[in-house]
């Protein structure tokens, strides 16, 4: 909302005969101007908001005694908020006898998104429920994902709409995907597909349990490889053609990580040469933290198993006089310490 005072610029005082006159005082008035809004649906056609309306404070203010300089219309074709633009700088007062101040709220178009659904269907089609007249779908991905009771899922996803100009107007539209499920014909010849899931080598220690299901003669299939932590695999997705009874073996590597061990004086200065070792994950160590004269040691031996990251622990050296111990109470300078498996730690 803006504000702005309206004068007539021709508003001038007018010489008598031979004798100064005082101009009469202007009658203060304020004029609410409001833009016309309007909030549609999105249909594809261009829609149009126009005018305003003009409120007096004081019956005696001729409306028609305002100057309007802008233009008070608004279009819009695509979802989204349009403003009219109106602000208080474009209204003015021709009425000498009133002193007016505009107030303007801005007028709008507001179009709000169309709901369409679509459904995924066999070999990559669908169908489409809500389309605009003139709006198509440019391009769509439908994925087939086999389920384990042998229907296949297609899921679509990824709609890209255009208009008739070619214009992109998926944000115009709400967009539910449904998923559509292929059942094969009872009659159809089936074939079970296994996929078994190894650490190292076919025959070794189990990765995950098989996935195995009933594919119709000719389907396609697509499965993702499970996600084991501390292990990776180069055959992330099987796929191919169901032709016959297959049985197929995906190999899982162990990954490597970083261990990293700082050796410092109290003030955070180096002891000793940083220790660095790539190691398997899960595999155990055991660092030995190297002699400083003079001074002890608060982690004397670093041990635990490889995590799934990399690990950096951090060993202090202490003087003599770094340590107060009284009883049985914690060395001062020295925090309570718990070491877990797989934590940076002091």
């Amino acid at each position: 909302m803006a504000a702005a005072n309206g004068t007539n610029p021709k508003d001038e005082p007018v010489a008598g005969n031979g004798s100064n006159t005082t101009p009469t005082a202007r009658i203060p008035v304020t004029v609410t101007i409001t833009g016309n809004s309007n909030t549609v649906r999105y249909n594809g056609t261009t829609w149009t908001v126009t005018g305003y309306t003009a409120e007096s404070s004081n019956p005696l203010y001729n409306i028609n005694d305002i100057v309007f300089s802008g233009n008070a219309t608004v279009s819009g074709r695509t979802a989204g908020t349009y403003p009219m633009g109106l602000t208080a700088e474009q209204f003015a007062n021709r009425n000498s006898s009133f002193d007016v101040t505009f107030t303007v709220t801005d007028g709008s178009l507001v179009i709000e998104p169309a709901l369409i659904t679509i459904t995924g269907g066999p070999d990559g089609t669908y169908t489409v429920t809500g389309l605009m007249p003139g709006d198509r779908v440019d391009t769509i991905t439908v994925t087939a994902n086999q389920m384990a009771n042998g229907n296949i899922s297609n899921v679509p996803s990824n709609a890209l709409i255009r208009n008739a100009d070619g214009e992109n107007v998926t944000g115009s539209y709400v967009i539910r995907y449904v998923n559509g499920i292929q059942r094969p014909e009872p009659a159809a010849e089936q074939y079970r597909l296994t996929i078994r899931y190894w650490i190292g080598e076919v025959g070794g220690e189990r990765a995950a349990d098989d996935f195995t299901a009933l594919y119709a003669n000719g389907a396609a299939y697509s499965v993702t490889s499970p996600t084991l932590p501390g292990y990776s695999t180069e055959s992330t997705r099987i796929t191919g053609t169901i032709g016959e009874e297959t049985t197929l073996d995906v190999i899982y590597t162990t990954d490597e990580y970083e261990l990293t061990i700082y050796y410092v004086f109290n003030d955070g200065s180096e002891a000793r040469p940083t220790y660095r070792r790539t190691m398997a994950y899960g595999q155990e160590y055991a660092v030995l933290s190297p002699l400083v004269e003079n001074h002890t040691v608060t982690i004397a031996r670093v041990t635990g198993i490889m995590p799934a990251r990399n690990l950096t622990v951090t060993v202090r050296y202490l003087t003599n006089d770094e340590i107060i111990i009284e009883d049985y109470e914690t060395p001062l300078g020295i925090q309570n310490m718990s070491m877990s498996t797989g934590e940076t730690y002091e």
